[in-house]
């Protein structure tokens, strides 16, 4: 009830926003933290607010969701190191990570109770990964106007950039997918749980979700694209004074299929993320050399290579590419 007394103050008297312990400051950056707790286990997530000298938008960008997802935390922090708050209208919340503990052991899930964040939110469970949910959800989301969500594929693969929006209309979301301006959209359906869906439904925020890269490692080309886009959304929302740059066409996504190796050996792709990719035209090579003997995968149909497996020895039955 204090909390929330302060937050009113500041929000009707002085014009400032609180989250935890970071309380914004009208031209500058403030840094803070927001602490969650469940029964013994805590932590903290980094919050950063950059208040504008106008007022207009409030907008949140957040990564980190999984922890093995390093290339949406590095275009994050990256991107509010490089902002100045005097050029920018109304307010920025940055949240560069929101899976502390998954980050510090290299995994997608919260060790406390094994569940996926993203799995968590709009879910009135008792347990940690429900608490944290809840929690980003009442402080950030909930003052937002709209929002950015950063991903990659994970340790194991490397995705291409895209957005992803949802298999029915939602203009809002559909709108941010096009000025982000990724080459290519994936349609996902409206399922309960994740962030960009609970966000839509309870407080009617767009969140669009963005997917760059993986595999442990950041990659500058990604990092120069993920800028780009953001750069591009708040410009279009009038926050920031910044080109917008889109592409003349967008492609959405209407079939992923992902291609097996037969054997266990060592993986080569011979063709490079991006790439249009003809019927039968050879896509990787396998070799084993406990049997000497070479799988030759090819494409089954035309299409662009989408995802890549990140290391090169693969075992029998595992995903190769996509």
């Amino acid at each position: 009830h204090i909390l929330s007394k302060s937050f009113l103050i500041n929000k009707l008297f002085f014009n400032r926003m609180q989250i935890g312990t970071c309380v914004s400051k009208k031209g500058k950056i403030s840094s803070g933290f927001l602490r969650v707790s469940h029964k013994n286990k805590s932590t903290k997530l980094p919050i950063k607010i950059i208040q504008g000298e106008e007022t207009g938008k409030t907008a949140f960008i957040s990564a980190g969701i999984h922890g093995d997802e390093l290339n949406g935390i590095n275009i994050v922090s990256t991107f509010f190191k490089k902002i100045n708050p005097e050029l920018l209208t109304g307010t920025l919340i940055v949240v560069p990570i929101l899976n502390p503990i998954g980050f510090h052991y290299g995994e997608r899930r919260i060790r406390y109770d094994d569940k996926d964040l993203n799995r968590c939110f709009g879910k009135p469970k008792d347990s940690f990964s429900y608490k944290l949910a809840k929690t980003f959800m009442d402080s950030v989301v909930s003052q937002s106007d709209f929002g950015l969500d950063f991903h990659d594929s994970n340790k194991n693969y490397i995705l291409l950039p895209h957005t992803r929006i949802f298999d029915k209309e939602y203009k809002e979301v559909d709108e941010l997918s096009r000025i982000f301006g990724t080459e290519i959209v994936m349609k996902r359906k409206f399922k309960q749980g994740f962030l960009a869906s609970e966000s839509m439904k309870l407080h009617k925020t767009p969140v669009l979700t963005v997917e760059i890269g993986g595999g442990m490692n950041v990659y500058s080309k990604y990092l120069n694209e993920g800028i780009r886009g953001l750069n591009s959304v708040l410009a279009h929302k009038g926050m920031l004074d910044a080109e917008v740059q889109v592409p003349e066409k967008q492609y959405i996504l209407s079939d992923r299929l992902g291609y097996k190796s037969k054997i266990e050996g060592i993986l080569t792709i011979n063709r490079k993320l991006g790439n249009v990719v003809e019927r039968d035209e050879t896509l990787a090579e396998v070799y084993s050399p406990v049997r000497e003997s070479l799988s030759i995968i090819k494409a089954k149909d035309p299409g662009i290579l989408f995802s890549i497996k990140a290391n090169s020895h693969i075992k029998a039955n595992e995903r190769a590419l996509s």
